[in-house]
């Protein structure tokens, strides 16, 4: 499991010239990544060695890379000036439009 996401890492970043920071993948393949660690339960180093943060959800049905900007001051909405995006509005993050 490890090998395929560092390839799948590899294909991220050749494909949009930045690193993925966000893994999705479901509870089985969690399982399957967990047994490459010494420690199973410690998900600051599982992340660490990926650099990447773990999002568990059952809807990935393959493991799946994404890259979410960090930034130090909160984002305009697309076309409404002075209004920050609320913490939930990954779609606005991402540049779609409403």
């Amino acid at each position: 499991m490890l090998s395929f996401i560092h390839a799948l890492s590899r294909d991220f970043e050749a494909m949009f010239g930045e690193r993925a920071n966000l893994l999705y993948i479901n509870r089985m393949h969690f399982e399957h990544l967990r047994r490459h660690f010494s420690d199973p339960n410690d998900m600051g180093t599982m992340m660490a060695v990926l650099g990447m943060t773990i999002m568990i959800s059952e809807d990935a049905v393959n493991p799946h890379l994404a890259r979410i900007a960090h930034t130090t001051r909160p984002r305009q909405r697309p076309g409404v000036p002075g209004r920050p995006l609320a913490g939930n509005d990954t779609r606005a993050a991402l540049g779609h439009p409403y």
